[in-house]
């Protein structure tokens, strides 16, 4: 048996309870011939929407819970996992391995809520052997994250993103009255806003490429929401380690 069917055999995933195994779903997603591949020697950063999409959800396009595919950074994949609608578990057999060094991976999965990247997304990035990490909303709006040249431990992320977003959501209504817009505006933006900031201060290296409604809607804001995440920036970069 392959690296890969193996890994695809040994995937568990804990989600609410309930023990789920990758093998038993591998009916449920499209088949290994069925997955688009990254031609050899291209590289997976900027790949558009839609070879993403056809990546995570095959012909029927996204689900409407989460799927991790877990691929090469050339686009081998070695496995699939499916979660719930808010959350998919990171599979322990893919931890084992890239702790022994074995794997250089990219976290591939999408987003129901068509949100950005979450807090437990970048926390990822600190995992040996994490390349880089990929949410997709099922609006078609692509976020992927490195670790950028500033980026921290594991620790200091998880105890970082909650203040951020703290400090974010308290700000937002406040820029939101200086720009003249309705109290609620920005908040649809909220996640990739974050994540903003942290590429702002070089915890990240960010990419994201909204889907053309959703840059419809964001880009009368553009300016007012730069200048939060500029400012909130600033300040976490004082509380970085130096």
């Amino acid at each position: 048996m392959c690296r890969a069917a193996r890994l695809l055999s040994m995937c568990t995933a804990l989600v609410a309870g309930m023990s789920i195994s990758a093998q038993t779903q591998a009916s449920q997603i499209p088949t290994w011939d069925d997955r688009p591949r990254a031609p050899v020697g291209e590289q997976l950063p900027g790949m558009p929407s839609r070879f993403w999409v056809q990546l995570i959800g095959g012909p029927s396009g996204l689900p409407d819970h989460e799927r991790l595919i877990v691929l090469t950074t050339d686009g081998r994949v070695l496995g699939a996992v499916e979660g719930d609608n808010n959350a998919v578990r990171f599979p322990p057999v893919v931890d084992a391995m890239l702790e022994a060094g074995s794997l250089r991976v990219v976290l591939a999965h999408n987003h129901p809520a068509s949100t950005g990247l979450s807090g437990a997304d970048l926390v990822l990035l600190g995992r040996p052997g994490v390349e880089r990490v990929v949410a997709v909303g099922n609006d078609g709006s692509v976020y992927e994250a490195t670790a950028g040249r500033r980026f921290v431990q594991e620790s200091t992320i998880v105890t970082l993103f909650p203040e951020i977003e703290a400090r974010v959501r308290e700000r937002l209504p406040l820029e939101a009255a200086r720009a003249g817009v309705p109290a609620g505006a920005g908040f649809e933006f909220f996640s990739h806003i974050v994540a903003s900031v942290f590429a702002r201060a070089g915890v990240i290296d960010y990419r994201s490429r909204m889907s053309a409604s959703v840059m419809a809607r964001y880009l009368p804001d553009s300016t007012w929401l730069d200048r939060l995440v500029s400012t909130e920036a600033s300040r976490l970069m004082v509380q970085l380690p130096r």
